[in-house]
């Protein structure tokens, strides 16, 4: 119950911090959050593989979040029967900046893909730390900066997570 009450506290106090939206140099922020995650990386045998990556506007704080909250889950749900692979590629498409998180871990059956978002939704409370607010946390901030995520996953063969956020201005505003 107190984890319960921890995490709804959590989750309020995000959705009411200051925003600092302005310009994020995304490659650098995958660089500092790489190196961070660096020894969860090596621990489960997989590679993390990050692609040259578009700036977008944004909160740079609140942005690392959402990016290790998907590689934290990426890293928990590897497929144990296979060297895990994470991949972190983007695009600009239009005025946005769109950046998928792509794993070949277990993946997600079609009646959970949405429902992961929920509150406190767990896809295996008993084989996975964690409380469920993970995904509705990236929800909740990327809603905050004009932003979206989807998932696209297949049973046994893996994940993507399609984040979409505005991109950058040409004058890096």
């Amino acid at each position: 119950m107190d984890a319960l009450l921890r995490g709804l506290l959590k989750l309020s106090r995000l959705g009411r911090a200051a925003l600092s939206v302005g310009s994020v140099d995304m490659n650098e922020l995958m660089a500092e959050l790489s190196s961070s995650l660096q020894f969860q990386v090596r621990e489960a045998g997989a590679a993390l593989r990050v692609g040259r990556l578009p700036s977008c506007r944004g909160d740079a704080v609140q942005l690392t979040q959402v990016f290790a909250n998907l590689l934290g889950n990426a890293l928990k749900y590897l497929d144990p029967q296979r060297p895990g692979e994470i991949v972190v590629e983007g695009r600009i498409e239009q005025d946005r900046a769109v950046y998928l998180v792509r794993d070949n871990g277990i993946g997600i059956a079609p009646q959970h893909q949405e429902k992961i978002f929920q509150l406190f939704h767990r896809l295996n409370p008993s084989a996975n730390e964690g409380e469920g607010l993970g995904l509705t946390i990236v929800r909740q901030i990327l809603g905050r900066l004009d932003g979206e995520v989807v998932v696209e996953s297949t049973p046994g063969t893996g994940s993507t997570f399609t984040i979409t956020l505005p991109a950058a201005s040409k004058k890096g505003e």
